[in-house]
């Protein structure tokens, strides 16, 4: 009876350690298959204070990462594709266009009128920028989009003159840095027409470049109105603005292409006070132009 008793209790031991030492192993081989299907909503859990379940949290990590990623995967995709959808509705016949403005300009240069000429040739410059084909118009030289910006403040000043002046600050280096094309337009719109413009007297707009070691800073500056927080949170959340029948692109949706080229750590702030003004800081990395001639 000693004997058996003896014999069991050695089963009982070698048993206890072989379950041990299976079971982890049977918990991640079977998390192993259902992953090769694709279910990753899975966790295991093995509480052996030892090696297996430094490995177990290992593999839930593991599984978390790759569940994340496929998840930031799936949504640059919708991104990408909501894009796509909106470059193709906004798309148009930039020749039939072009030939049209220069017909406003010779005719206008015909008759002397140089508040057309200087107005339409503006609108055409603005234009040529902003219709590149895609390839073309997703990164663009700083100076370039300042002049765009000068040519759509021109447009703007004839359409409310004497309602407000711009100042611009910035070294002439930081002009060859690279930065996304429509960078700078949603926020200067959203200054004039939700700032300046609600001034009963003319209003100062000042764009700043500022670079900081490796980073771009972008100032826009209004003596506008100003917002309330409610008001600033609602302009980083909507991608674009519908003004009437015309579609415009929101600071949200400059703000979400900054994310999407760069990285979380970059991107858009707004500090704002209601009657004193609004200040939209944009935040993208140094990226001179490689083909940028010191010349």
């Amino acid at each position: 009876m000693i004997c058996c008793a003896s014999l069991l209790v050695v089963f009982l031991v070698i048993y206890y350690f072989i379950k041990r030492l299976t079971g982890p192993i049977e918990q991640l081989y079977n998390a192993s298959v259902e992953i090769g299907r694709g279910q990753f909503n899975l966790q295991l859990n093995i509480s052996t204070h030892d090696e297996w379940e430094t490995l177990g949290d290992a593999f839930n990590s593991m599984v978390h990462s790759i569940q994340q990623l496929m998840e930031e995967s799936v949504e640059k995709e919708r991104i990408l594709k909501q894009m796509e959808i909106n470059r193709l509705m906004l798309q148009i016949n930039p020749h039939f266009i072009y030939n049209t403005l220069n017909s406003i300009v010779y005719m206008a240069q015909m008759e002397g009128n140089g508040h057309i000429v200087n107005f339409t040739n503006a609108f055409i410059s603005l234009l040529q920028d902003t219709l590149k084909p895609q390839k073309e118009s997703m990164m663009i030289r700083l100076d370039q989009e300042i002049r765009n910006i000068k040519n759509y403040i021109v447009l703007q000043e004839y359409r409310y003159p004497d309602r407000f002046e711009v100042e611009y600050e910035y070294e002439e280096d930081v002009l060859s840095c690279e930065v996304p094309n429509v960078l700078l337009q949603p926020i200067v719109e959203n200054a004039i027409f939700h700032g300046l413009l609600g001034k009963m007297e003319k209003g100062k707009l000042n764009i700043i470049l500022r670079r900081q070691k490796n980073d771009l800073y972008i100032l826009v500056i209004d003596n506008g109105v100003g917002m309330d927080k409610e008001k600033v949170g609602d302009l980083l959340k909507r991608e674009e603005n519908i003004d009437g029948e015309m579609r415009q692109i929101g600071i949200a949706n400059v703000c979400g292409r900054i994310k999407q080229i760069y990285g979380k750590t970059y991107g858009i702030k707004i500090n704002s006070e209601l009657d004193r003004g609004t200040c939209v800081e944009i935040k993208v990395p140094y990226c001179r132009d490689i083909f940028y001639k010191d010349n």
